[in-house]
């Protein structure tokens, strides 16, 4: 595992998908040490003083590719203080400082059995890490991605991840949800769903489930799996927030 270091990065970009959910595009001003698709950062908005102790900060997972470290993605969801600071006050140029890498949210395109990916809204973002990264490094591993927000619209990596099936994932299934939705073309229509991540599975026992999003759906998710078999060294949770 890399040793974390901590960095300055400037904010290149800022993408606006709705009222409370932005993506920010980071710059580090140093090379970053190489990180595993899942892993997350620590982001301060104060300056780091080496002399004083770390700002405050909140970890983000980190949505971009480990094979492209110059340019770090977040995707950040207006919850509380802090997270409206960074919506009222980072605009490209604004410097931050950063933390990384950290977790061990990690998925293994190595063992045996598809790899089950449920996201929930700003959850989708260590999934895209990592499939980003598979599409260059394992572009043959079984996956079936579940993705559900409450519209079509706040389905914001939809697109990244059809890139990344056309590209070299041939072995992707994917699955998109929606609470509402006036036009269901290539929707569930309803929230993401355990029940129909299994009956979708050839052989559920076999798979690996990997969960990410609010942590009353996390924690449900893995009840529900458990519950129906699933062994609990195969279920893991984006469990740092």
């Amino acid at each position: 595992m890399a040793t974390s270091v901590k960095v300055p990065a400037r904010i290149v970009d800022v993408v606006m998908h709705s009222s409370d959910l932005r993506s920010f595009v980071l710059a580090p001003e140093r090379r970053v040490p190489a990180f595993r698709p899942g892993q997350f950062l620590h982001l301060a908005l104060d300056a780091w003083d080496p002399s004083a102790h770390w700002p405050e900060s909140r970890v983000f997972s980190i949505a971009s590719s480990p094979l492209e470290r110059d340019r770090l993605r977040i995707t950040v969801s207006r919850q509380g203080v802090f997270t409206g600071r960074m919506f009222e006050e980072l605009a490209a140029g604004s410097l931050v400082w950063l933390k990384l890498p950290y977790g061990a949210f990690c998925m293994d395109t190595s063992a045996g059995g598809r790899a089950v990916l449920m996201a929930g809204g700003s959850g989708i973002t260590p999934f895209v890490s990592f499939l980003q990264w598979a599409s260059v490094r394992a572009p043959g591993a079984a996956i079936d991605l579940h993705y559900g927000a409450r519209t079509p619209e706040l389905l914001v990596y939809r697109d990244s991840v059809e890139s990344c099936r056309a590209r070299s994932l041939t072995n992707l299934r994917a699955y998109y949800y929606a609470e509402t939705a006036t036009d269901a073309e290539g929707l569930i229509l309803g929230r993401l769903s355990v029940a129909r991540a299994w009956q979708a599975l050839e052989e559920p026992l076999g798979a690996r489930y990997y969960l990410s999003g609010p942590k009353a759906m996390v924690d449900g998710f893995r009840r529900e799996l458990l519950g129906l078999g699933a062994r609990p060294e195969a279920v893991q949770s984006d469990d740092w927030g």
